[in-house]
Formats: structure tokens, sequence, C-alpha cells
């Protein structure tokens, strides 16, 4: 595969003028002149940048305008710089197989963000349910309360058998928790 190169842009239309994206979701600094403590001119060495993982599960690439560090997902980065701005306010910057860490040109794309949500459904990447990673209760948990308040157990009960506070129970059983969940067997 050819890795092209092309000028790095975000969505505040900064032009990366020392900086370069490619199609495999790389990003580097080009090679640039820079004045020394003596006032002299030397040339400062271009390198790729690296990439961090942040805590949503992006990576990000961290660069400068104006003199100002900025750090941007690198799946953005690749979109606004090879596709340009999303047609259409609030679009984002989608991975087609699902897979945050695959930024290549032809795995991006802008897209709604309700057809990202439909993505996430698809390749299992939402956070529903105990993926969810804020989940009190497993699956197993919340087929026993539903088992358990259909035989009219009340929720206090439920709950101290599966020592968890009787909100957690309720949130299930109103449907504000686990509202889209079908059971273990669906």
């Amino acid at each position: 595969m050819i890795e092209e190169w092309v000028d790095l842009c975000d969505e505040e239309g900064n032009h990366g003028e020392f900086y370069q994206v490619s199609s495999l979701g790389r990003v580097r600094m080009l090679d640039r002149a820079v004045r020394t403590k003596g006032g002299a001119t030397a040339i400062r060495k271009g390198r790729l940048k690296a990439q961090t993982l942040h805590n949503n599960g992006y990576l990000v690439v961290g660069y400068t305008v104006n003199g100002r560090l900025k750090q941007r997902q690198v799946n953005r980065v690749v979109a606004f710089s090879f596709y340009g701005q999303p047609p259409e306010p609030g679009m984002e910057a989608c991975h087609g197989n699902g897979d945050r860490l695959d930024n290549r040109k032809g795995n991006i794309r802008w897209d709604t963000k309700l057809g990202n949500a439909a993505d996430k459904k698809l390749h299992g990447t939402d956070n529903r349910g105990a993926t969810n990673p804020r989940a009190v209760l497993t699956e197993r948990q919340v087929d026993i309360i539903l088992d358990l308040a259909a035989l009219n157990e009340p929720q206090n009960e439920i709950a101290a058998s599966l020592g968890v506070h009787r909100c957690a129970v309720n949130h299930v059983l109103t449907g504000r928790t686990w509202s889209t969940y079908t059971g273990m067997g669906s």
C-alpha cells in the first residue's frame, strides 16, 4: 500500500504548515528552519509525531499552530485533511470497521451522529448494558431482577439478594437503565 501524505487540516481551518497527515493515519512534522538563541538559522529535522491513547479510546496527536499547542483526535484530523469540512454541521468522523485505533483514510468517513450510532451497534462498540463503563449490573443480574419482579418480589429484597442498592433495581424496572436489553438469550 502506498502511503499518501497531505498537509494537516483541522476543524478550526488550521493548516499545518509544518505538519502532514498520511493515508495510514500517521502524522509527521516536516523539516523546518528555526532561529537559534544566537540568531542563526538552523534546520530542525522532521519526525513522526507520537500518538497517545485518550481515555475516550481514541488516538490523539499534538501539534502547534501559531505557537499554540493543539491536541486533536487522529480520526478527525484524517477526515479534515483528506475530505475537508463535513458536508453537514455536526457530522462525525466515523470508523468504518469500528476500530477506534484504525485511522487509515479508507476507514474514516463523515457521517451523522445517527449513522455513527448505527455503526457502533453493528460493531458491538456501543456502551450499552454491561459494556457501559458506569454499569452497576451484569446481564445475569438484570435477568434475575426481571424474573423476580415478574413474581412480585419486593424491590428491596431483590436488591439485597444481589448486593446492590434498591435504586439499581428500580432503574431497571422503570426503564431508566437497561431499557434496550432484551435478555441473555436474545
